[in-house]
């Protein structure tokens, strides 16, 4: 069955309730702000964040906290984050709303699969002008939240029409951060590091508001250490892949063709969604670098999610036409010590004579406006060729598309039961679903 949701509640920018979400997106289209994403956290465009009125933990322990997530796969994330006994209170455009003690954040990071990154909300400041912001974010606790051997980086999201230079308000923030630790430590304070610090500290501007963030995850969750991007060309990222096959409402025990899977991050995805091994369980994150970091519950949390971890017999298949690509990720494949579930073949799929009775099809075929060197009818012959695929190869097999190429898709030949929204970074596509019978 495919996957729906309809737990939880989205919310607007005020913290007000919106609708009841139905598992079906319906969002507006993609503007750019002022402030784009930066490298370092990759993340999905937001313009804003809805405030919360306090950030403080309760007798409990337990914090508020957002994740954030590529747009169409929010349900997923709060499902996953559900699983994992957080306690999930909205959902927004590209983030999640949650509550949850140290075991619950450190598990969280280590276990979702959908997530780019998990945040602890420290202020929401209204700030008409540099000087006020500076002010405002000298009055929150820095010298009790990291020491000063840490270093630190400062981001910017969203936009202000008072606020217009991020790198000012970047300055300003810093400024604030510093002087609170030199005031608390004798003079000293923690040095700036923009390429890997121990700290990251987020700003996003919502108009005169100003909400800030600590990033628990540090390093983007997406980036799980298995594969180097220089090597391929339009990559699909992790948590998108992962999300993707969440989407499909695979149930993990189905073989899985991709074929066009390029540096197999579906499979790959697959293959730890099938075994139950968390995607980020070893390397380290930003929240073990704060003063409250707990040890005990970070090793407990950690046990937990190995405990779960099984064997499967499924087989995942790739055919990827690039000789480079198909060595390069099937040596990626080796060293996970994932050979013995998955197998590249270094072919086109349109070669193929095999018959994928009963599987789960699933591929991110080229889009056109991404691999500058495939013209528009060589893409529509392939996405035709995909259909005729389908109907001869796949019987009795679910079949996912996912795409950025509106065009392209009608080329495809088959009736679609459904389109998904989903968005790939900034480009907006849709998850296709076609029976094959």
């Amino acid at each position: 069955m495919a996957y729906t949701s309809n737990k939880y509640t989205e919310t607007n920018f005020d913290g007000h309730n919106k609708r009841h979400f139905d598992g079906k997106p319906h969002f507006a289209k993609h503007r750019h702000d002022r402030h784009q994403p930066d490298e370092y956290t990759d993340e999905p465009q937001t313009s804003s964040r809805p405030k919360h009125p306090e950030y403080h933990a309760d007798a409990q322990g337990n914090q508020q906290y957002t994740a954030i997530c590529q747009r169409g796969l929010e349900n997923v994330l709060a499902d996953e984050l559900a699983a994992l006994g957080a306690n999930v209170t909205a959902v927004s455009r590209s983030t999640v709303f949650f509550t949850g003690d140290n075991y619950t954040l450190y598990k969280a990071n280590m276990a979702v699969r959908s997530a780019v990154n998990i945040l602890r909300p420290l202020k929401t400041i209204i700030a008409h002008d540099y000087d006020m912001l500076y002010y405002q974010a000298k009055k929150i606790n820095w010298h009790k939240m990291f020491g000063i051997d840490k270093t630190i980086r400062i981001d910017v999201k969203g936009s202000s029409d008072e606020l217009t230079h991020s790198q000012y308000v970047i300055h300003r923030i810093k400024d604030a951060i510093l002087d609170t630790q030199r005031k608390f430590n004798d003079g000293q304070r923690p040095s700036v590091d923009k390429d890997n610090p121990d700290i990251h500290v987020i700003a996003y501007l919502t108009g005169r508001d100003v909400t800030l963030y600590l990033d628990s995850s540090g390093i983007p969750l997406f980036k799980r250490g298995y594969r180097e991007d220089t090597h391929f060309a339009a990559p699909l990222k992790e948590e998108l892949a992962a999300g993707l096959l969440e989407l499909s409402g695979w149930d993990g025990k189905t073989n899985v063709l991709d074929i066009c899977c390029g540096s197999a991050t579906l499979l790959i995805e697959a293959a730890c969604i099938a075994t139950r091994t968390p995607p980020n369980l070893h390397r380290r994150f930003a929240f073990q670098n704060w003063t409250d970091f707990d040890e005990a519950a970070y090793k407990r949390a950690r046990s937990d999610l190995q405990k779960q971890i099984i064997l499967s017999d499924i087989k995942l298949t790739g055919y990827e036409i690039d000789r480079l690509t198909a060595k390069k990720a099937s040596e990626i494949i080796k060293s996970l010590k994932l050979d013995k579930m998955i197998t590249i073949i270094n072919d086109d799929f349109r070669h193929c004579q095999d018959n994928y009775e009963n599987a789960l099809i699933i591929t991110n075929p080229p889009y056109g406006q991404r691999l500058e060197s495939d013209d528009e009818e060589t893409v529509f012959a392939l996405y035709k060729d995909i259909g005729d695929f389908l109907k001869h190869h796949c019987t009795s097999s679910s079949a996912y598309i996912f795409t950025g190429n509106f065009e392209a898709m009608k080329h495809i030949g088959l009736r679609t039961s459904r389109r998904i929204e989903v968005w790939n970074g900034p480009i907006e596509c849709r998850l296709l679903e076609i029976k094959c019978y």
